[in-house]
């Protein structure tokens, strides 16, 4: 119970995946091991709130925070997990591009798991 159960943010993952796509998820190494025996969700699919380089529409390499805020508005990922606790910082700035009026994510679902710790709440947003 230390950990959240996380069936149903990778049944949302799995819902939405789509061959050669990105995702991104605060934790990645979940749905990577959940995945490991799909062909769709490869874990060099995957990226962490933890670290990314991410090269813009103008050919400019782009890190930390600004690296996933343009990535967002860009559309880069299939697939957008956060929760707000592991990388909150993070998690500000993709939500601030999740938020923009030219996002191209809608919110598709909300999932609250309980932990001995207290609440975690996932946003899953996926591509229009």
């Amino acid at each position: 119970r230390g950990w959240s159960n996380s069936d149903q943010m990778v049944a949302a993952i799995k819902q939405y995946q789509r061959p050669n796509a990105h995702y991104l998820v605060e934790v990645d190494e979940v749905p990577i091991y959940y995945l490991r025996s799909d062909t769709s969700a490869e874990p060099d699919q995957f990226t962490s709130t933890f670290a990314f380089l991410y090269l813009d529409w103008q050919g400019q390499w782009l890190t930390g925070n600004q690296a996933y805020q343009t990535a967002v508005v860009q559309g880069y990922f299939q697939v957008v997990v956060i929760n707000g606790a592991t990388t909150p910082d993070v998690d500000q700035a993709i939500l601030g591009g999740l938020h923009s009026p030219i996002s191209p994510y809608r919110l598709a679902k909300w999932i609250n798991e309980p932990t001995a710790y207290g609440n975690v709440a996932y946003q899953v947003w996926v591509k229009k």
